[in-house]
């Protein structure tokens, strides 16, 4: 009179299946008639008169992704099982069909399946979202985009410009970047836009800058309805702070009158470089020469930003330009420094000084 109706789902791994929700999954049996009635006495062979109405039946898990039920024996259509599939990247849970026609059998068990799931629905486009500097209007970013079962400096996408009308509240870019079927996604961007640029492991720059390069990264990202985070943060913290102290001696020939034309110079060092996005890390390169620093204090303090190298020695790394006191009233090329080279180190205030100017070359009436 009834019959043990089983069932087997497989889901491939390359499927749209969330496995994070495994608890999610379901099965049901479609449209199928619960009740009868037993005719005892004038026979029949005890097969039950279905009456009623059908329903939908839930199954019991027995096992991960294996499902029961028992039910009247009946006749089953096509498509009579229902599962529950529990899908990634936001989209809404899949409920799949499937199932071949029988017609049960007293006192049997009846197998079903196993029923290999392995859609994978419309692509999920990436989104993103980039915070930390102060966006306007049209601004855009840099974007290197690596699919994780790609070759090493192989990218899906090589500057792509993502764009914001709106302030940083959204952002766009033309054609299709959607997550892969298999594989996680991983990016790389450097703000702000540049048409230039091709490798992200060199991108150049020269220092001082106007406006510092800001760079950000996002690995190894799922498929996922929401939007990328990529904070992006000024490379100036990878390079090294050189600052620099002077004194005036009070017996010297020093103006102190002309103070504001002191000004100071760091000697033979390289000014060019490369930012690799995909670690931050940044490399001087170039040829070496001269550079201004920065007045922080009149005629007392001064800095410049440097990519890391080394600080050239001799005594010589700084010329300060003196003014001089009548009757001289010239100026004069001060020349300072350590004894020894020394290697800059990058996100650190490289302390020089203080250097205490003492010449005294006004003639003696």
């Amino acid at each position: 009179m009834m019959a043990q109706v089983q069932t087997t789902l497989t889901l491939n791994a390359s499927s749209d299946f969330d496995d994070s929700r495994q608890v999610d999954v379901t099965a049901t049996i479609k449209s199928v008639k619960t009740a009868g009635t037993i005719d005892l006495i004038s026979g029949g062979g005890g097969i039950p008169t279905l009456t009623g109405g059908a329903v939908d039946v839930k199954m019991y898990a027995t096992s991960q992704n294996n499902f029961e039920a028992q039910i009247p024996v009946q006749s089953l259509p096509d498509n009579s099982f229902s599962f529950n599939i529990p899908r990634t990247g936001g989209q809404a849970d899949l409920a799949w069909v499937q199932g071949a026609s029988r017609v049960l059998q007293n006192g049997t068990n009846a197998l079903f399946g196993p029923y290999d799931y392995t859609a994978n629905t419309a692509p999920v486009p990436v989104v993103f979202n980039f915070t930390g500097p102060t966006f306007s209007t049209n601004d855009a970013v840099s974007v290197w985009v690596h699919l994780s079962t790609d070759a090493p400096a192989t990218y899906e996408k090589t500057n792509l410009q993502v764009t914001t009308n709106d302030g940083g509240a959204t952002w766009s870019y033309t054609g299709d970047l959607n997550y892969p079927a298999t594989g996680t996604l991983s990016f790389y961007a450097c703000y702000p836009y540049d048409a230039a640029y091709a490798d992200p492991t060199a991108i150049g720059f020269s220092v001082p800058m106007a406006n510092p390069l800001q760079r950000g990264a996002a690995p190894t990202v799922a498929a996922s309805s929401d939007p990328v985070a990529i904070p992006l943060q000024s490379i100036e913290s990878g390079l090294a702070q050189v600052d620099l102290q002077v004194t005036f001696n009070g017996s010297s020939d020093y103006d102190e009158t002309r103070a504001n034309e002191v000004v100071a110079t760091i000697q033979n060092v390289q000014t060019s470089a490369t930012l690799d996005l995909t670690d931050g890390s940044i490399t001087a390169t170039g040829s070496t020469g001269p550079l201004s620093m920065d007045v922080v204090t009149e005629a007392a303090d001064f800095s410049v930003l440097l990519p890391v190298q080394e600080l050239p020695g001799s005594n010589a790394a700084f010329t300060i330009v003196v003014p001089r006191k009548t009757p001289l009233d010239d100026t004069h090329a001060w020349i300072e420094g350590p004894a020894s080279a020394e290697q800059l180190s990058a996100g650190a205030n490289n302390n020089y000084g203080p250097y205490d100017y003492d010449l005294n070359a006004v003639p003696i009436p």
